[in-house]
């Protein structure tokens, strides 16, 4: 009986031991993007002789069959590091400005082979760990109903809310969501900017009353809100 216990706790050890070495070779420093991807490199360019100091592409996870996209872009740990930086320019101005940089380049190259996709982008930041700080897609969330041709969708978490809203460009945005926020008012203020929008995605305890403030908009509940680090 001992030896048996005595072997589970060794496997469990070695176990809780790769796991950790695995998160240690994980979280690591972001440096500045030297080399395009090659599927991608003329986007990449496009929008790193811009955004070179403060974001990097990670690799495309791209879906054949399913014709779908996932990559992510990581905040480079010199910007991230640097509270004055991100003081005089924000992780959500940041975004936002590669954001509007992709849909730029995705605009002016309708056949560009990435338009043939779903994509879905989601941003993070490595600080001892990967933190979620937002998500674009060029189809929206809800319907899946056609390709946009640039990101309709976005989601920024925490750092969207009445005081932030004027810093992004509303315009072309179809859908998003403000689950964070849970003041009915802030909500209604936050979409009213944003011209062009179909869909959005509230706090559950919301969802009811912001239908019936705005009717003409779909409206959804979700049971999650996701804070991050401004």
């Amino acid at each position: 009986m001992r030896k048996a216990i005595f072997k589970i706790m060794v496997v469990l050890i070695v176990l809780l031991q790769s796991i950790l070495l695995y998160g240690c070779m994980r979280i690591e420093k972001v440096e500045k993007q030297t080399e395009y991807h090659e599927r991608v490199s003329e986007l990449e360019e496009y929008v790193l002789n811009e955004m070179g100091d403060y974001i990097s592409f990670g690799e495309l996870d791209i879906d054949e069959e399913r014709e779908k996209i996932i990559w992510s872009i990581d905040f480079v740990s010199e910007y991230y590091d640097d509270q004055s930086q991100k003081q005089e320019y924000s992780p959500l101005e940041v975004m936002e400005d590669t954001r509007r940089l992709i849909n730029s380049f995705l605009l002016d190259n309708p056949d560009y082979f990435v338009n043939d996709y779903e994509v879905l982008i989601r941003v993070f930041a490595v600080s001892g760990g990967y933190i979620e700080y937002g998500e674009w897609r060029n189809i929206m969330y809800d319907t899946h109903s056609y390709l946009e041709g640039y990101l309709c969708y976005v989601d920024y978490y925490s750092l969207l809310d009445s005081r932030t809203v004027d810093t992004i460009d509303c315009s072309g945005i179809k859908e998003a969501g403000v689950s964070y926020c849970l003041d009915v008012e802030e909500v209604l203020y936050i979409i009213d900017q944003m011209p062009d929008l179909e869909i959005v995605w509230v706090y559950q305890d919301l969802e009811t009353e912001i239908s019936e403030q705005r009717p003409d908009l779909v409206v959804n509940g979700r049971n999650e809100r996701i804070t991050v680090p401004e």
